[in-house]
């Protein structure tokens, strides 16, 4: 009877056995980045990361956080995420893989860093997102090519970056654009068709790029579009 209440009571205080749905992983191999997506997800720290709590991660803001350069295996594994802030973050680095794993991202926001230059296949796996922010960075040229894949672009901010020219046809791809920013950029030639084939547009924004007048006709833009910081002519 003595053998049986204490079965019993070591069973009843056991440890429970993990399922395959609560694997822990190690994930402070990913620095600041890992301590906070503990922190989100509630883990006991970065050395035990439940695989599901990370699976089913909405948002996640990781602004002022010195994160400096995102590898592949950086947002390995949040495949619900929505939202991505970083914000002065000192990214100067993107692995081409970096957004792999982001497939129902909607919103992400990259300003005030160091990005001077995108991975031509950077944002491939994005196709719900709807918001790109990249105000603030170092892009010397509109990234025609890393753009082209985010079909459900409605909003694009590239103000105060280093772009000198847009060239032909530089946005063609984001069929569902509605506004653009390119406030702040030292814009001195705006090539004919620049914006040719952004059917949806609805506004757009030269604040402070230098330009004095832009004629719509040649630059693909349709009178319909609403343009903001410089005169505009049909």
């Amino acid at each position: 009877m003595k053998f049986l209440s204490l079965l019993v009571f070591t069973s009843f205080f056991a440890a429970p056995t993990l399922s395959k749905a609560d694997t822990v992983i190690d994930i402070c191999d990913r620095d600041v980045v890992g301590k906070i997506i503990a922190k989100e997800v509630k883990a006991p720290s970065c050395h035990e990361v439940s695989v599901e709590a990370m699976t089913q991660l909405k948002t996640l803001d990781l602004s002022y956080e010195s994160v400096g350069s995102i590898s592949a295996n950086t947002f390995q594994g949040l495949y619900s995420l929505e939202m991505l802030r970083l914000i002065r973050c000192e990214i100067d680095q993107i692995s081409p893989e970096a957004f792999r794993d982001l497939k129902s991202l909607r919103h992400l926001v990259l300003a005030e860093n160091h990005i001077s230059q995108l991975p031509v296949n950077a944002f491939k796996d994005l196709n719900l997102l709807e918001t790109l922010n990249l105000n603030g960075n170092q892009l010397k040229q509109v990234p025609t090519e890393q753009l082209s894949s985010l079909s459900s672009l409605i909003y694009l901010n590239l103000q105060e970056n280093q772009i000198s020219q847009v060239l032909p046809k530089a946005f063609q791809k984001l069929h569902l654009l509605k506004n653009l920013g390119l406030d702040g950029n030292p814009l001195v030639n705006v090539q004919q068709e620049a914006f040719k084939g952004m059917n949806s547009l609805y506004s757009i924004s030269f604040f402070e790029c230098g330009l004095e007048r832009i004629r719509l006709s040649w630059v693909g833009l349709s009178r319909n579009v609403v343009v903001y910081g410089t005169q505009v002519f049909p």
